[in-house]
């Protein structure tokens, strides 16, 4: 007897090996196959198949016909059960003894011979009962009489070897694992070291390693060879079930494993519940099994998947997947933890819904978006777990003959698991650098064509610098820009926040709107500007006078996305920067539209990028094409180096017979065969000359190159695969979301394109590979574009469509009226008249034949097949939209403004630039494709012929360009001050006394008045000038139907330039400001300093105009209005300081006795200035005790949304009780004092702006640039 058959006290150790399967698994015919070639076999082999129709596992192949195959049943007794109501592996072991034990229990019995053709069955032999491969011998029946009558058998002890499907044991490792376990009457568990299924020299686990919180340690690197290494450790936390050999005691008492763990999880509970119990757990590494993890790899197919008695057999294994078990594995994981901690339950489970949604946060900024679901569901799945949870702590709670803390030995340290991740991530980053890095070879030409691309762009770079210096010249050194549709930005990142989600707009004596996101987005550079100092002047200074090279550069990375030629780049850059779209917009001030002609370049790159349309570099190998010489190639090589040796041998004598100066002396080269080609193909090439100068942006270059003056006119092997190679990205996610993030600009800036771009996008998704993930590009698009489009469906509900579509076309900024093109211009891409721009006639035609040749060019992309065909139509769709756009933008009246150089009102339709730079944007688009493909057939000709094409379209490409940007620098540096520079030097445009009242608690504004043609012109300013705030579109499209409303229906679509107009004032506001404007005007008024703080105005400055009776007469008067104090006379105008009764002064907010006469009546009132302390839309003040029934007034216009509180309790709204101040907002007040809230909230402007935040905060985290391995197999 050995030692591994008799221990002290024990006659008989027995192995009884339990192998859990579902159906004929791929894997279980080469596990039983190593079973049976263990050296020390078990002494009985128990197969539970978990596999029935109920589940629908398995593929209906008899179990049976398997082990024959295997040969198993000829050297060990086999037994099968089946179970296919188990739910997890220890659930079926525990079922499968259970039936094995009912199984030992019926006994053997006798078949007939032609009941049984099985070869143990024999006609009249005693036969095992069903199930039993082979008869139960008595030897079985005592090893197994635990199991079967449930008592001790002092003389016998059996182990447990569990085995899954998918594993397969060395030779040795059932000996080695008896072989520990019979050493040590305290060992519990064995488990083997593990080893991958096709790769045995490559370790896997060496026993279990994980921290308090059941986070294994994965300290073993993917593809680790197996070098003994391990082979120290013994005593450890846990081993997993695969191959580990339990006591049937230890089994017994700690009742198996837990029923709600498997696959994973279970080893390490069933491990340190042994402990707990006294036990120890070890791991033999010299017994060693190989392990397919399938459940692991995601390749078992999920129970209740379509499958039977007539599924096929499984011959093909899905792709190996780790991410597709993370689920289980991660619930596997809490669970393990809140089972073993002692921390109340209900906090641990709200801690890991907290955790969980942190992890999907991360996990999204990882790309991971299936990770990220599978984070959130199983913390959601373990917090309903709290009974299972409970069940597991009692389970453990009954063995405690071991502290807990004897386990902390054993535990690892957080730090260490996050230094192993580190050490994992670098040596993947550095294992993936070595795969991708490029050779000596490429790395030249990737040089090479970095070098020819850095000079071009510095040529593009420098002529965009030289039409915007000279053009920009006058303004280049001033602190401000003023003019044109230029308004100021002068408020902190946190207002222009504040502002942006208000639902009141801040101008004048305000208006009810709703969210702007431009203004959210312009807190960005507000809060960069604010961290070095400056202010939002210098931001919109910078932004104006970088424009031009800012276009050309984003052009140039946008067109390398659809060409590599630095040619066609540098083309469609200038073209882009130069066009008169943008040139325009720069020199009006037409801030939004500088926007979008910055933004949407870089859109379209990372849209190409995100659908995998950008084109890449592909550095062709120089071993391209080699190959092994044929015969015929071996013997003319032979013969040509002979024959370069006998030319070697006469080198001296043809030497010394040459004259040198003999015309073509030593000219002729020697021939040089045919298979050269091939021997020559490994050997470093250049590129021809032609290529190195006009060619290094291919898009796949050769190491060796063609060479056109090869001697044998055979090309190189590799040239022929590198002409016809083009590499495009693989498309991502990441570019997809911060493709959503630069078009939420565009459309910020101009929401009617959110249409054109959604139905491009749309477009995409369906046609594009992988286009779902465009969804993180709409998102963001539409949630920005939804508080202008609500707000026109509103108005188009309530006033007709064409309201709506006036507010869409409405431009940011200043409203100023410019000449209108012509259906000509538009169409070559000018918003005005280009005989504007070019007044020489000549200089005008011929800048429109320049001009047509891009259209013209996209047009012919129509013409190519295949993929780029595909991104020409794609690209005149968003021409054609740009065009249709631009056309109803100058035939639509927007607001109210004047011209460049006339003051008087007049109505300004829309701005034509918007749509034009879709336009020109699309038709570049189509024209790269059409050029890239004319100079790929052009290739076929000789070098000569080539360059003389490629020169002559390139210098016209660039002519167009460079001519109009010459032309408008030349115009803007000799004539400023017309529609083509608008912009001057700015001053203070009110003076700081008046910008202190702004800035004062009292929130005071500003009336100026200018003369004009058609009398006096008042605006209301609550900034130090006209503010971005003050032109918003919502803005101007109120001011133009409450000041023009009677002029709008037939301008609606007219396409002539609109002239001179009366206003003709609706609002009560407005029309109480005229009247008190006349009355201040006129001298002598004594209640019109009262009636104007009623609006909020403190100070009113008179703009200068020498020699203008309007203002001559207008301060004169003034001067003599009782409550008008005269500051000064400065360079912005003569400021009064509006002061009645000498002392009291504007307020945003005040409040009124009610027995005083009412406001702007001329009598005396009792009223008290609040401060206003808050945004935009609210405040929240101390109000002091009065002596009855107040009012509070607000200076701003009545509005449902304006809401107010008394320490909490809500104040009805009322009316001022006088005529002028019937449009101000106000409540009744108790004689009680306290906390006094004042705010205007819309519950629609609120969930817009809350769903944009989500959706922007989910794109931003999905736009980050963080990348992630997949999880390694």
């Amino acid at each position: 007897m050995s030692a591994v058959d008799s221990i002290g006290g024990v006659d008989r150790v027995g192995a009884l090996a339990v192998v859990v399967t579902a159906g004929a698994t791929p894997f279980l015919a080469p596990a039983l196959r190593a079973v049976a070639t263990q050296s020390r076999v078990p002494d009985i082999v128990l197969i539970v198949d978990v596999a029935s129709r109920a589940n629908g596992l398995g593929d209906g192949t008899p179990i049976e016909e398997i082990v024959e195959s295997c040969g198993l049943d000829d050297v060990s007794p086999v037994r099968i059960v089946r179970s296919g109501e188990a739910a997890t592996f220890g659930d079926a072991v525990a079922r499968g003894l259970e039936s094995y034990s009912r199984l030992i229990a019926s006994g053997n019995r006798r078949r007939s011979g032609a009941a049984d053709r099985r070869k143990h069955a024999a006609p009249g032999q005693i036969t095992g009962p069903t199930g039993a491969m082979s008869p139960i011998t008595v030897h079985e029946c005592e090893l197994v009489s635990e199991i079967v009558e449930g008592q001790e058998s002092p003389g016998q002890q059996l182990w447990l070897w569990l085995l899954h499907d998918d594993c397969a044991p060395e030779p040795g490792c059932l000996e080695a694992l008896m072989s520990t376990a019979t050493n040590a009457r305290s060992v519990g568990i064995v488990g083997p070291k593990q080893v991958s299924w096709d790769r045995p020299d490559h370790l896997l686990e060496v026993g279990l390693r994980a921290t308090a919180s059941a986070r294994r340690a994965n300290d073993i690197v993917p593809g680790e060879v197996d070098q003994g290494q391990y082979d120290d450790r013994s005593d450890v936390l846990a081993v997993g079930t695969a191959g580990a050999l339990i006591d049937r005691a230890v089994w017994d008492e700690l009742g198996g494993t837990a029923p709600w763990l498997g696959p994973f999880g279970d080893g390490l509970e069933l491990s340190r519940a042994a402990r707990l119990a006294g036990y120890r757990v070890v791991v033999e590494p010299g017994a060693v099994i190989r392990h397919r993890r399938a459940s692991y790899l995601g390749l078992r197919r999920a129970p209740g998947a379509e499958g039977g008695e007539q599924a096929a057999p499984v011959t093909a294994l899905p792709e190996q997947d780790p991410e597709r078990s993370y689920r289980a594995r991660r619930i596997a994981q809490l669970t393990n933890w809140a089972a073993f901690s002692n921390r109340p339950l209900p906090l641990l489970l709200a801690w890991f819904l907290i955790l969980g949604l942190v992890r999907f946060v991360w996990r999204m900024v990882l790309k991971a978006p299936s990770l990220a679901r599978d984070e959130l569901a199983a913390a959601v799945a373990v917090a309903g777990r709290g009974g299972l949870i409970r069940a597991g702590r009692r389970r453990l709670a009954r063995h405690s003959e071991v502290p807990r803390s004897a386990l902390g030995r054993l535990y690892v340290e957080p730090a260490q698991i996050r230094a192993y991740r580190r050490d994992r991530v670098r040596q993947d980053r550095e294992r993936r650098a070595r795969e991708k890095a490029p050779s000596e070879l490429e790395l030249r030409e990737l040089a090479a064509l970095a070098r020819a691309r850095r000079r071009t762009l510095g040529a593009v770079t420098l002529v965009a610098l030289m039409v915007a210096g000279a053009g920009l010249s006058h303004v280049v050194l001033t602190r401000s820009i003023v003019g044109g549709a230029l308004t100021g930005l002068d408020m902190t990142w946190s207002q222009a926040w504040s502002a942006a989600w208000s639902g009141w707009l801040p101008t004048s004596d305000g208006y009810a709107g709703g969210p702007a996101p431009l203004l959210a987005i312009l807190a960005l550079p507000l809060a960069l500007a604010g961290a070095l100092g400056l202010g939002g002047a210098t931001v919109i200074q910078i932004l104006l006078l970088t424009a031009i090279p800012l276009a050309a550069l984003g052009a140039w990375f946008a067109a390398g996305a659809l060409s590599r030629r630095v040619a066609l780049r540098a083309g469609a850059a200038l073209a882009w920067a130069l066009t008169p779209t943008g040139l325009l917009a720069v020199g009006q001030g037409r801030l939004a539209a500088v926007l979008v002609h910055l933004a949407l370049p870089w859109a379209l790159l990372a849209l190409a990028r995100a659908v995998g349309a950008d084109r890449r570099d592909v550095v062709v190998s120089g071993m391209v094409g080699a190959h092994q010489l044929t015969d015929e190639e071996r013997a003319e090589l032979d013969r040509f180096s002979q024959g370069r040796l006998e030319d070697l041998a006469h080198l001296d004598e043809e030497a010394a017979g040459t004259d040198p100066a003999e015309p073509g002396a030593g000219e002729e080269p020697a021939p040089t065969p045919a298979g050269t080609a091939g021997a020559e193909a490994g050997q470093a090439g250049s590129l021809d000359a032609e290529q190195a100068s006009a060619g290094r942006d291919e898009e796949a270059v050769s190491a060796p190159g063609t060479r056109e003056g090869s001697r044998s006119g055979v090309p190189e092997p590799g040239a022929a695969r590198a002409e016809g190679m083009a590499a495009h990205g693989p498309g991502s996610a990441t570019a997809a979301a911060a493709a959503g993030l630069l078009l939420s600009i565009v459309v910020a800036a101009a929401p009617a394109t959110a249409v054109i771009l959604l139905a491009l996008l749309v477009i995409l998704t369906i046609l594009t590979r992988g286009g779902r993930r465009l969804v993180l590009t709409i998102l963001p698009l539409v949630a920005t574009a939804a508080p202008a489009w609500w707000r026109a469906w509103q108005l188009g509900r309530d006033a007709g469509w064409g309201e709506g579509l006036r507010l869409l076309l409405t431009d940011l900024g200043a409203p100023l009226a410019v000449s209108a093109p012509s259906s000509t211009d538009l169409l070559l891409g000018s918003p005005i008249d280009l005989d504007v721009l070019l007044p020489v006639s000549w200089l005008a035609v011929l800048a429109r034949i320049l001009l047509v040749l891009v259209p013209l060019a996209g047009l012919i992309g129509l013409l190519i097949p295949g993929a780029a065909g595909a991104r020409s139509r794609t690209g005149i769709l968003l021409a054609l939209g740009g065009l249709a756009l631009a056309a109803l933008s100058i035939r639509v009246v927007t607001a109210v403004g004047t011209t460049v150089q006339d003051p008087s009102v007049v109505l300004v339709t829309g701005w034509a630039g918007t749509g034009l730079s879709l336009s020109l944007a699309g038709f570049l688009i189509a024209a790269l494709a059409a050029g890239d493909a004319a100079v790929a057939a052009l290739r076929p000709r000789r070098a000569a012929q080539r360059r003389t094409v490629l020169a002559v379209a390139g210098a016209l490409a660039l002519a167009g360009p460079i001519l109009i940007g010459a032309a408008w620098s030349w115009q803007s540096l000799s004539a400023p001050g017309t529609q083509l520079m608008a912009l001057r030097p700015g001053s203070q445009q009110v003076p700081i006394i008046a910008a202190q009242a702004q800035a004062s608690p009292t929130a005071g504004r500003v009336l100026l008045l200018a003369s004009t043609p058609q009398g006096l012109r008042a605006s209301v300013w609550r900034g130090p000038g006209l503010q971005i705030t003050d032109a918003l579109p919502s803005v101007l499209n109120t001011e133009l139907r409450q000041r023009a409303g009677t002029s709008l229906d037939r301008l609606l679509l007219s396409p002539a330039a609109p002239g001179a107009r009366p206003l003709d004032l609706q609002d009560r506001a407005d029309a109480a400001m005229a009247q008190l404007v006349a009355r201040a005007t006129s001298g002598q008024d004594e209640g019109v300093a009262q009636a104007l703080a009623d609006h909020g105005i403190a100070v009113i400055l008179l703009r200068n105009a020498a020699g203008d009776e309007v203002t001559a007469d207008a301060r004169s008067a003034m001067a003599s209005t009782p409550g008008l104090e005269q500051l000064a006379q400065t360079e912005s105008g003569t400021a009064w300081r509006v002061a009645p009764d000498g002392e009291q002064s504007a307020a945003r907010l005040r409040v009124i006795e009610t027995g005083a006469a009412p406001a702007g009546s001329g009598s005396p009132a009792a009223s008290t200035a609040l401060p206003w302390s808050g945004g935009a839309s609210g405040t929240t003040v101390q109000l002091p005790e009065g002596r009855g029934e107040r009012l509070l007034v607000l200076a701003e216009r009545r509005s449902h949304d304006w809401s107010a509180t008394l320490n909490g309790r809500p104040l009805s709204a009322t009316t001022v009780p006088h005529p002028e101040g019937g449009w101000a907002m106000a409540f009744s007040l108790p004689a009680s004092g306290g906390e006094l809230t004042v705010t205007h909230a819309s519950t629609v402007a609120v969930l817009l702006s809350r769903a944009i935040w989500v959706v922007w905060a989910l794109t931003l985290i999905a736009a980050l640039p963080l990348r992630r391995g997949k999880e390694s197999a």
